[in-house]
């Protein structure tokens, strides 16, 4: 029964290899040629359209449902549609790329009507074919097949691309998708179980009919937003990889080998995750991967060239995250089909998902041409802290709320959390001049609440365009220099440091720096405030807890500061990443820890301990 089980399994890998590996390389290639051609990120986006056929193709779902009972009918639909889509990439390789551009996109579009029918009939196929227990095990198959076309059409097949041009590739391209159907053509070991009764195979208005199911409205909800903030980066990753100087044989090792194989060994992590703590469970998990990736994307996208590290680090975060949400979506979608409509329902399922794929592409790329790639990664973080919350709100199962009881462990930090960025963006909207980068979608906040975008004037705050600098800020600004100028004096090799009222720097100086008030730490420490007295806890203790976190914050400051002085002094280039990056991230950690004594502290006090 495993040995069955195994074989199908392979057979389905090579024909979801065969669809991946020619759409991945059309859908790689093109983007970067043009953008490389100097087309907008808007124009690139819009090039999502030609899968257009993998949106539509739902139409005629319901006619290979209904002309498919035996596996002789469904082998029939994949083997024919392969040879159609084999010839048009055969076609297609005679082809100049510049002077038949608008021709080549039109028989690639031709050729994925191809591709989408052989979908639909494996899917079914794979539907009928494998039990709900192994339901994640081909879903997981179906993944790394995808992803492993995807190392091949986009990693692999763009480097080839490179050395040797397009005509010479796509012959060899052809002739796989045809060798890979050999498998499926000698497999005798697949069985389906299906009606034979004509009047239960689906029709068109089966299409409308899987949305008058009863809470199926739950589900549509998660397809179209679950790993939408995934498809947003995946679809800009190329082109903001071409901005930043990187040419198209190291973006297809990057992105399309390194990201593609993490991909493929994050599906098959997926499945095992799957069966070891359930569909909910795990796609709460992968929930929490998602935005954690997105978030990193916005923390290195701050730096306009982030390390080569950063970027893979990013990439094999995006591409796994990816990989095992990818897992999750097509078993939940397999389990929601109706009998003798497999193949339509699926279908729909994961055209929501491709619909809400194209959206998102498009709005990303009007939203990185209109602003910037951080801005876009915002916007992407902010998507995948919808998607979660929608799991955690919506989707959890009826009976025993257990994604609720799941999240029990963690609802003080989620609360955390979630006061920290009310805060930190409250700041952002309503204080100006305090030296940090304000994002374009908080300057329309502003703009649309009819806020004042005040000038830059050094050493002013500015409170809702008001001018409201206390008159100690000077003094305080004055005393945290001479403070900070002792700290670093301890060190032998800085005692010929040099302070100019608020101004620190060394004889012979590659750097001066300015302790202007929003080097105060007043945001921080506001912030901390005001977390801590809207989380639980004895208001009588606040009192004295809350003053006590902000002397340690100020002390950490002075070290910041003190830091950035003596690590600038022979590389005045760091300070950026000091001053922006790692020193006012661990500011934050501090501020996270004075949180977690405190829980703990409330949370015992509370217990009675």
């Amino acid at each position: 029964m495993n040995v069955n089980r195994n074989n199908n399994a392979a057979t389905f890998f090579f024909l979801y290899l065969a669809q991946s590996i020619p759409m991945s390389f059309f859908s790689t290639v093109i983007p970067v040629i043009m953008r490389q051609e100097n087309f907008s990120l808007t124009q690139i986006g819009l090039l999502q359209l030609m899968k257009l056929p993998w949106i539509l193709k739902f139409l005629w779902s319901p006619v290979i449902d209904r002309h498919s009972v035996s596996v002789t009918d469904y082998k029939r639909w994949i083997i024919s549609s392969e040879l159609v889509y084999a010839m048009i990439i055969l076609s297609v390789a005679f082809l100049n790329f510049t002077t038949n551009f608008n021709l080549i996109l039109f028989l690639i579009i031709i050729s994925f009507v191809a591709s989408a029918t052989q979908d639909i009939a494996t899917d079914a196929l794979a539907a009928l074919s494998f039990s709900k227990k192994d339901k994640s095990l081909i879903n997981s198959v179906q993944s790394m097949g995808s992803f492993g076309g995807t190392l091949i059409g986009s990693g692999l097949l763009i480097l080839l691309f490179r050395e040797v041009g397009w005509n010479h590739i796509l012959p060899y391209v052809a002739l796989f998708v045809l060798i890979a159907v050999i498998p499926l053509y000698f497999n005798r070991s697949i069985t389906v179980n299906k009606p034979a009764d004509s009047s239960q195979r689906a029709s068109i208005r089966d299409i409308l009919l899987f949305f008058k199911q009863k809470g199926i409205w739950k589900q549509t909800g998660f397809l179209a937003i679950y790993y939408s903030s995934m498809i947003g980066t995946l679809a800009m990753m190329r082109p903001y990889l071409v901005d930043l100087g990187y040419d198209i044989k190291q973006i297809g090792f990057m992105n399309g080998i390194v990201g593609t194989a993490t991909g493929l060994i994050a599906a098959a992590a997926g499945g095992v995750i799957i069966r070891k703590t359930g569909r909910y469970h795990a796609r709460f998990i992968f929930s929490l991967f998602i935005v954690f990736t997105t978030f990193y994307f916005v923390f290195i996208s701050r730096n306009p060239s982030p390390d080569i590290q950063l970027l893979y680090t990013g990439i094999i975060l995006m591409w796994g995250s990816y990989g095992m949400a990818s897992v999750i979506v097509y078993t939940l979608a397999m389990d929601c089909v109706r009998a003798g409509r497999e193949g339509t329902d699926f279908t729909v399922q994961i055209v929501i998902t491709h619909l809400s794929g194209i959206v998102v592409a498009a709005m990303s790329g009007k939203i990185a041409d209109a602003t910037n790639y951080h801005v876009l990664f915002l916007f992407e973080f902010a998507l995948a802290c919808l998607s979660l919350a929608y799991i955690i709100i919506i989707m959890q199962p009826k009976k025993h709320f257990k994604v609720i009881k799941f999240l029990s462990p963690y609802k003080g930090v989620l609360l955390f959390l979630g006061l920290l960025f009310l805060f930190h963006y409250l700041w952002k909207i309503t204080v100006d001049n305090d030296g940090s980068e304000v994002a374009g979608w908080v300057m329309k906040i502003k703009e649309f609440f009819h806020i004042t975008v005040t000038e830059p004037a050094p050493d002013r705050m500015y409170f809702l365009g008001k001018d409201v600098t206390p008159a100690w800020f000077h003094t305080a600004q004055e005393g945290l220099t001479t403070i900070t100028a002792w700290f670093v004096r301890l060190l032998p090799s800085c005692r010929d440091l040099i302070q100019d009222s608020i101004v620190l720097y060394f004889p012979d100086p590659r750097i001066t720096i300015k302790i202007v008030w929003g080097c105060l730490g007043v945001k921080q420490m506001s912030i901390f405030a005001c977390v801590m007295l809207f989380y639980p806890g004895p208001f009588l203790k606040k009192l004295w807890y809350i003053p006590m976190g902000c002397v340690i914050l100020t002390a950490y400051n002075v070290v910041r500061i003190g830091v950035s002085v003596i690590m600038t002094r022979n590389n005045p280039e760091l300070f950026d990443s000091l001053h922006d990056g790692v020193l006012r991230y661990i500011y934050y950690t501090i501020l996270f820890i004075l949180w977690a004594v405190w829980a703990e502290y409330a949370e015992k006090r509370s217990d009675g301990k």
